[in-house]
């Protein structure tokens, strides 16, 4: 079955008759014009105004946006281009930060916990846990947005623009963090209009001619 599938979709004023489907465990690479308006679509940040788009078993026709978060937050991790995090705080205390506002609480449950364990070994900056952010190179820090994207084990993986504040080693190095991820059987979806990012991935999709509502 397919993980994710757009029929006709669009989104005023970016794009329109947008057809895509990606499979489990696939890496796909967006590009193209309106490609992060087009992955927020996919993360159910926003709604379209014509077509479908089904996840999973969930045939995403509704226009509440609530709806669609609980949706994203279930099944979905999310990189936005710009890292936010806190600078004073420890690379421990940033991951766990969503978890915090879910819950008021920074006690992990130990399924998350090991969790945290796991990923930050995988990725390789389990050393830096105890670091304040605020000492952490670029790559550190995108490291670190992925394990808290990754921390309640979501199906797909999304990541806006991953190249941006990275020198090309950094990016080599943060694909090869990101096939890590895959290899657990997460699906990739990246916005990118980078050589290496697009060559990275699986498929390629472009948003070109009739799909480009404004420019």
């Amino acid at each position: 079955m397919s993980k994710i599938q757009l029929k006709y979709a669009a989104v005023e004023p970016y794009f329109q008759k947008v057809n895509l489907v990606v499979e489990k465990g696939a890496s796909l690479a967006i590009t193209g014009a309106y490609r992060n308006e087009l992955l927020q679509t996919i993360g159910c940040f926003r709604v379209l105004t014509n077509g479908t788009y089904r996840l999973e078993y969930h045939q995403n026709e509704t226009k509440d946006v609530g709806d669609l978060a609980v949706l994203r937050q279930t099944k979905m991790g999310y990189l936005p281009a710009q890292d936010e995090f806190l600078k004073d705080e420890t690379v421990l205390e940033n991951i766990q930060l969503p978890f915090f506002f879910q819950t008021g609480t920074n006690k992990l449950p130990g399924a998350r916990k090991q969790r945290l364990d796991q990923l930050s070994k995988l990725i390789g900056i389990h050393e830096l846990l105890g670091k304040k952010a605020v000492h952490l190179n670029a790559f550190q820090i995108k490291c670190m947005a992925l394990i808290r994207a990754c921390l309640h084990a979501p199906s797909i993986l999304l990541i806006e623009e991953p190249e941006k504040a990275l020198t090309e080693a950094q990016l080599e190095k943060f694909i090869q963090c990101l096939r890590s991820v895959k290899a657990e059987g997460v699906t990739l979806i990246i916005s990118s209009k980078n050589p290496t990012v697009c060559a990275s991935c699986q498929d390629v999709f472009e948003l070109t001619g009739e799909q480009i509502l404004s420019n």
